[in-house]
């Protein structure tokens, strides 16, 4: 026989929409569980072990000028960053590669040791690195419980023309997930964004059933 549980909310799907709407509810003072089909917690976030104890992340990663509320909740938790990307132009995020790719600049000294030697600012990679010891590749559209990453496979226009129906709740059911945001769509940002703004939906329901029940519990005395 299965377990039986009564609560005020069931979140389906523990990735950072998910959590992030388990969170806010529970500090709502309302009970929830949260149900998950994999054997882990993250959603599109996912760490992969490469030996040593290091890992390389095949997932969400990125996090940059604002995108305040996955910030916010890193400095919250006390989790550690890197800094991605400086003066030399090496590195960094993709939002640096058009302008590296237009000027290149003089390669770091740790990146030149590491690659090769340096020739007009461009890194050339050693022999050996043709021969890489390992490959790391996640498909997360074969992935049964996700079918896309960083963003879900959509048409084109389909986020401008349907956005919002993507949101709407039907009947009791409210829709979070960071495809579903109005700021930082597919992005960590946008998932945690998406379950606050979720939970408050939920939680201002309640509160208004929960009035609404008490008034109807007060005429009939």
């Amino acid at each position: 026989m299965g377990l039986e549980r009564t609560v005020d909310v069931a979140v389906i799907g523990a990735g950072l929409a998910g959590l992030a709407a388990a969170r806010q509810l529970h500090r709502d003072r309302l009970e929830v569980v949260v149900v998950e089909a994999r054997d882990r917690v993250g959603g599109r976030t996912l760490n992969h072990p490469i030996g040593d104890g290091k890992i390389v992340e095949v997932g969400g990663q990125w996090v940059g000028p604002g995108q305040d509320r996955v910030l916010a909740l890193i400095d919250e938790l006390g989790l550690p960053t890197r800094h991605c990307g400086d003066e030399s132009g090496t590195g960094g995020s993709a939002r640096l590669l058009p302008r590296t790719a237009r000027r290149p600049r003089p390669a770091h000294p740790a990146h030149a040791e590491r690659f090769g030697h340096q020739d007009d600012g461009r890194l050339r990679h050693r022999p050996d690195a043709a021969t890489p010891i390992d490959y790391i590749e996640k498909d997360w559209s074969a992935d049964e419980w996700t079918r896309g990453c960083y963003g879900a496979f959509t048409p084109p226009n389909t986020w401008t023309e349907y956005g919002p129906a993507l949101r709407a709740p039907v009947g009791r059911i409210h829709w979070a997930g960071a495809e579903t945001a109005t700021i930082w769509m597919g992005y960590m940002d946008g998932a945690i964004r998406s379950g606050e703004r979720a939970a408050a939906e939920i939680t201002a329901l309640l509160g208004e059933t929960r009035r609404a029940t008490v008034a109807s519990a007060g005429r009939t005395r």
